[in-house]
């Protein structure tokens, strides 16, 4: 439809350009008026067109009296062609020669009209003057005959100033060869002259009368467009009521939507609390099955720990019976300790293997479950590697004392080599002071018996040595291996550590997402819930409104393609419509306006008929705000305390009338909307900060709905307001007062 209208737009352009925007060369010439010039007192008037630019011409215009002195009068000239009008308007004067019984008299301030016109094979300028000096007013014809321009010229001319009847009968004249022969009789020329001067008047008759037909055609033409216009409103007004209804049937068929869409909402809603109470059930059964083998843990800790106690004790017995026995018994002792480190050593990786495997199977347990049992599994972890760090100091305090009574030994072994080296050195003592007694066999007897007991005595003394450097590297390679294991456990004690913290840290993560989720969830809920309520309220105002603005652009497309159908129709016969642009232009817009007054006025009535009728079946003034929807339109705070309201008519004056209500009491009652505005003064203060203004219609005008402008001035701030109510819905707007 736009696309339609730009193209109409242009093509109108065009079509106006070409029509209105011709080289005038047509008026160079001379024009002649249509007075008798043989007459004694008349006077001839002559116009001269001497220049001509574009759609302007310059020239003179001569008139000269028809008696012996032949005094006359030249006056410069200027005009040109706006659209369809003629514009002529006097210059300087030229030359003035006043007649001997009398002057010529200045018509210049004068309003002149001109009009161009076609009367058979005539082009006719009318000059005519009224409202004036009565030596003026009067009506002044020039005209050149069509055969003084070629065919195409005279085509122009008539498309442009002849009545329908000229165009469609137009054929190109030709000049007469005797026309331009000179008389030979000057009473024959008079006679032509006459006869030319009453088919010139017969034509001005003709005119006349053409001019009213066209006159009595137009108005009923206008009479007709009246009619079509009213049955277009009567049609537009049923096809509005018939949309109306279809609205209310589909808005009743959007709210039952909207509340099976609420129930569905609802039970969403019911599906996601079973769920949550059916998670926390099976939390708390996770739970207490949970306890349950925490507590089994910790009796097999209980009897772990008794076993540790016991081996212990057995430790000590044991140091206590190397301190006892000698390095035989020792060494003995020192394998059985080396096979019970052995056997403990493989009981506790048996253990801390079976306590990784359980704190697996609780970090499986805990990634499933909320932050309460996690913490609680973690603590207990904790628990736990607490008592193995105790185990691990004991086992460390048990092989510092197995060190140490290691290290005892090894003194005991080097304090029983340095008695024996001792015992040597007095036996060699003994020797030496019985070798002076004894021969030399004997004393070589017995030194040889000495030195195979010293060899003897070393080699087992070496041999104690060697053992002892043994056991004591085997303890050291044990101790070294038990560092590596103490390492290792250390490494994954840190590893258990690090996995509970990284565990904790996930679940605290999980569970703070989960709340923040249940959080969203619920606002979400909250805001769909709201949002759905608002988009049901603004969509039933939006297809109010839709329906009010197609009703409204239905009926103004209809207007106005029957106002082109009939300017389309009219076309070509708007072009004699130029000779009633003063008396008779403002006669058919008198009678339109008369007619329009009237019809407003019946409709008018009617809806005032119609307003006292509805009030009439009213039992009670405050029933509006009972029995029909008040849509919010706005809420706003203030702080300045002075509330100016102001109502005018939205639009067309048609009738409207409301009543305003504030808090609930009627301020305006029944008043018309118009041009004036209906002014209400409320003030605000603390103890009244709340105020509300209902806007009820009392009827619908003649174009329904019922639309006003509210206009709020608060303070400095203005706030303009389009108010659309109907006999079912009224219109709400809250002001809360923030100031002290």
């Amino acid at each position: 439809m736009v696309m339609r209208k730009l193209i109409f737009l242009v093509l109108f352009i065009i079509f106006y350009t070409i029509t209105h925007a011709q080289y005038v060369g047509w008026m160079m010439g001379t024009w002649k008026s249509t007075s008798v010039a043989t007459l004694p007192g008349s006077v001839t008037n002559t116009i001269q067109i001497d220049d001509v630019s574009d759609e302007s011409f310059t020239g003179t215009k001569t008139s000269e009296s028809n008696d012996r002195s032949h005094a006359k009068i030249i006056i410069s000239i200027s005009g040109s062609f706006r659209g369809r009008g003629l514009y002529i308007e006097n210059g300087d004067v030229l030359h003035k020669e006043d007649p001997k019984n009398g002057q010529w008299y200045d018509c210049s301030s004068c309003t002149h009209v001109n009009k161009m016109i076609i009367s058979h094979d005539s082009l006719i300028l009318i000059n005519s003057i009224s409202g004036c000096d009565k030596r003026c007013d009067g009506e002044i014809s020039f005209y050149r005959l069509l055969s003084e321009y070629d065919s195409s010229t005279q085509q122009h001319l008539v498309d442009r100033f002849g009545r329908p009847s000229d165009i469609i009968g137009f054929h190109p004249y030709h000049p007469q060869k005797d026309e331009t022969a000179p008389p030979t009789d000057s009473a024959e020329a008079i006679r032509k002259e006459e006869k030319k001067h009453q088919d010139s008047l017969d034509n001005v008759a003709r005119i006349k009368q053409q001019q009213a037909d066209d006159a009595a055609l137009l108005l009923a033409q206008q009479k007709q467009r009246q009619q079509e216009i009213t049955d277009s409103l009567n049609l537009v007004k049923q096809q509005r009521i018939k949309d109306s209804l279809d609205n209310v049937a589909r808005i009743k068929q959007q709210q039952i939507d909207d509340a099976a869409l609420l129930a569905q909402q609802k039970k969403r809603q019911q599906e996601i609390t079973d769920s949550l109470n059916l998670v926390k059930q099976q939390r708390i059964k996770d739970s207490l099955d949970n306890v349950a083998r925490i507590k089994q843990q910790q009796i097999d800790d209980a009897a772990l720990l008794a076993q540790q106690k016991k081996r212990d004790k057995q430790i000590t017995d044991s140091l206590n019976l190397v301190k006892q026995q000698r390095i035989k018994d020792s060494l003995d002792n020192v394998a059985r300790i080396k096979q019970q480190q052995i056997d403990e050593a493989a009981l506790l990786l048996a253990q801390q293997k079976k306590r990784d495997k359980q704190i697996a199977d609780s970090l499986n347990l805990v990634k499933q479950q909320r932050i309460k049992d996690s913490l609680d599994n973690v603590a207990r972890i904790r628990q736990q590697q607490i008592a193995d760090s105790t185990l691990l100091a004991q086992q460390k305090k048990r092989d510092k004392q197995i060190a140490d009574s290691l290290n005892l030994v090894k003194q005991k072994e080097q304090q029983r080599i340095k008695d024996s080296l001792d015992n040597v050195a007095r036996l060699e003592k003994i020797r030496l002071r019985t070798e002076d007694s004894l021969r030399d066999v004997q004393a070589k007897k017995r030194q040889q018996e000495i030195a195979d007991s010293i060899s003897l005595a070393k080699q087992k003394e070496h041999q104690r040595i060697k053992d002892s450097l043994d056991n004591v590297a085997r303890i050291r390679q044990q101790q070294i291996n038990d560092s590596t294991l103490l390492a290792q456990q250390k490494k994954r004690d840190k590893q258990i550590a690090d996995s509970l913290n990284l565990v904790k840290q996930k679940e605290q993560q999980h569970i703070k997402d989960s709340l923040d989720n249940v959080a969203k969830l619920e606002q979400i809920r909250r805001r769909n819930e709201d949002s759905l309520r608002n988009v049901q309220i603004k969509k039933r105002q939006q297809e109010v409104a839709d329906s009010l603005n197609l009703v409204n652009a239905k009926k103004q497309q209809y207007i106005k393609d029957s106002l082109q159908s009939v300017a389309a129709a009219n076309l070509q016969k708007q072009r004699t419509t130029d000779s009633l642009r003063d008396v008779q232009a403002r006669k058919r817009q008198q009678e339109i306006s008369d007619s329009l007054a009237a019809v407003r006025k019946q409709q008018y009535n009617d809806s005032l008929q119609k307003a006292a009728l509805a009030k009439a079946a009213t039992p009670a003034a405050d029933k509006p705000l009972t029995s029909r929807t008040s849509v919010l339109l706005g809420t706003y705070h203030i702080t300045s305390p002075d509330i100016l309201i102001e109502l005018f008519d939205n639009g067309e004056i048609d009738g409207d009338r409301v009543s305003v209500y504030h808090n609930n009491e009627i301020i305006v009652s029944n008043q018309v909307l118009g041009l004036k505005a209906i002014t209400l003064n409320i003030h605000a203060d603390t103890t009244n900060r709340e105020h509300e203004f209902v806007m009820v219609a009392e009827n619908l005008g003649t174009i329904p709905p019922n639309s006003a402008l509210m206009r709020v001035t608060v303070g400095k701030q203005i706030y303009k307001l389009t108010v659309n109510t109907d006999m079912k819905t009224n219109a709400r707007i809250v002001f809360y007062y923030d100031g002290k």
